[in-house]
């Protein structure tokens, strides 16, 4: 390029609406991946100059992307053309897979989390088969990649974590979500969502449970093993901001995992997360990995150890403030169990944001 001449001032294109780039989008992916022309004009008009292998596609779209001037608002109106490409699809049809599979991959590089939101729920509604499948995996992929949205570069973008919620609860119960989907989703739901731990876990449990059960996991340093300590420092990273998060809901889960029923005797070392909280190896990794720190002056904390666990501040701080050993750990997290009937009850209040218990 010359010098003196603007990146993307070639770019043949008078400034466009969202709606006008979501046709542009739609109608450029039918005729390159199917052959099908829905106007007489080129697809990609005004960027066919740039569009070079079809197997890079998306590649040059994005290239394309960050050429657009953005002074004039047509980056952020290809971004929301994404979008509006997005709402038409009919995941019915055969060519409107192709554009989602193609949409998907040029939104998530380009980071319009909206658009990969819509498909997430379409695809939560579209009719079973392979390609849903397919579909559900990049989905969950390509949400995980990005599960704190809202991109900086385009203040119009709406998404949140509580969007990143919803769309990976509504893909968990389909044929196409499995263990690998399930390990994504943890990390990202924790990331997305600190406060929603426990509600995460109990989703996630059908499929992490037979993965991570401790006579699936073997001995300490075994590959399984390993990969469920490495679950536990997914969940602790996600949640190093959010100490008092984490410690309640650990302790909440300790209490009673699901599948607790009638509290056998080996109910807990049964549990996949109890078994590896239990473990001293594990316990010890993890610590070493990331010794959690929870500060004195926690709001509320110290009136909900008084009121809800019996206990002394001063005996609490010793048994709560870290970093912890493994057996300082272990009795933090049995002492839910031993306090009153209302004590779980006040932590899951906890974890979903109110502060009732702190009155």
């Amino acid at each position: 390029m010359s010098a003196g001449i603007a990146p993307g001032s070639w770019i043949n294109l008078p400034d466009r609406s969202p709606a006008w780039y979501g046709d542009w989008l739609r109608h450029g992916f039918l005729a390159h991946e199917a052959g099908v022309f829905t106007t007489a004009a080129l697809p990609f008009e005004g960027a066919d100059m740039l569009i070079g292998d079809h197997r890079l596609l998306v590649e040059y779209l994005v290239l394309f992307h960050g050429l657009l001037p953005p002074l004039r608002g047509q980056r952020e109106a290809l971004r929301g053309g994404m979008v509006h490409a997005m709402r038409r699809l009919d995941l019915s049809a055969a060519h409107d897979r192709i554009i989602a599979d193609r949409l998907l991959a040029l939104a998530r590089q380009t980071g319009v989390t909206d658009a990969i939101h819509i498909l997430g729920a379409m695809v939560a509604a579209a009719p079973a088969g392979e390609e849903t499948n397919r579909l559900v995996r990049a989905v969950v992929d390509a949400v995980a990649a990005r599960p704190l949205p809202r991109s900086a570069e385009d203040p119009a973008e709406t998404a949140t974590g509580e969007d990143t919620r919803s769309v990976l609860y509504g893909l968990i119960s389909l044929p196409g979500f499995g263990v690998l989907q399930a390990r994504q989703s943890l990390k990202a739901l924790c990331k997305a969502d600190p406060a929603g731990l426990v509600e995460h876990l109990i989703r996630l449990h059908h499929l992490l449970q037979p993965r991570y059960a401790a006579s699936a996991c073997g001995t300490a340093a075994s590959p399984r093993w390993l990969e469920r300590r490495d679950r536990v420092l997914d969940i602790c990273e996600a949640l190093a901001g959010h100490p008092m998060a984490l410690q309640l809901a650990f302790e909440a889960w300790w209490t009673r995992p699901p599948g607790a029923g009638t509290r056998a005797m080996n109910w807990q070392s049964q549990d996949w997360l109890c078994g590896a909280l239990a473990d001293e190896a594990c316990n010890d990794a993890v610590q070493a990995a990331l010794p959690i720190h929870y500060p004195e002056d926690e709001p509320g904390y110290e009136a909900f150890c008084r009121r809800k666990l019996g206990r002394d501040w001063e005996e609490q701080k010793k048994l709560v403030l870290a970093p912890l050993d493994a057996d300082a750990q272990k009795a933090a997290m049995q002492a839910m169990a031993r306090a009153a009937p209302d004590a779980q009850a006040e932590a899951e209040a906890f974890l979903a944001g109110t502060e009732a218990w702190a009155a």
